[in-house]
């Protein structure tokens, strides 16, 4: 069966036009969210307001959290006065464990593809791709984890563990 060309042009090009309108009407909902808001609350709830299924809207957030922690540095907060602020990644030895888990990430994603690589080579590539975003997601979540510390003022305490948890 074949499909005239036409119709896969007016496929993609469809589905870009979808692709592009809702990161249109996603960076308009951010930009009308309050300033004070911070980055990772209006990436939620912008996402939770544009997907109905809860699941999906979760996934997409972390996926777009863990690309904003990736590469962007840290903002010069101020700190409020009446806020104190805990760290915990320098107590638990997080870094040290973040390195072992890049390391063997590293050292069985090599190791591995080579193996994958003789059997079937687009096993092996998707290995390597699914390795990468491991590295990725850990380190995105180690400066997540360095960037939100705990917050404990006089009627609540906030806790954020990187990309995961979040207590209020």
């Amino acid at each position: 069966m074949n499909i005239p060309i036409e119709i896969i042009y007016l496929l993609e090009l469809v589905i870009v036009s979808i692709g592009l309108y809702r990161i249109i009407t996603f960076v308009k909902k951010y930009k009308a969210l309050p300033s004070n808001m911070k980055v990772d609350d209006k990436l939620r709830e912008v996402v939770h307001r544009q997907f109905k299924n809860k699941i999906i809207a979760t996934i997409i957030a972390r996926e777009i959290l863990v690309i904003y922690y990736l590469f962007t540095k840290a903002d010069k907060q101020s700190n409020n006065r009446n806020v104190e602020e805990f760290t915990i990644y320098k107590d638990t030895g997080y870094t040290g464990l973040l390195i072992a888990l890049v390391s063997a990430l590293v050292l069985e994603g090599v190791g591995l593809s080579f193996l994958l690589h003789h059997w079937n080579a687009i096993v092996a590539w998707i290995h390597i791709l699914l390795s990468l975003y491991g590295i990725a997601f850990l380190i995105g979540d180690y400066k997540a984890i360095k960037r939100n510390p705990f917050l404990l003022n006089e009627s609540q305490l906030i806790m954020q563990l990187g990309l995961r948890y979040n207590m209020m």
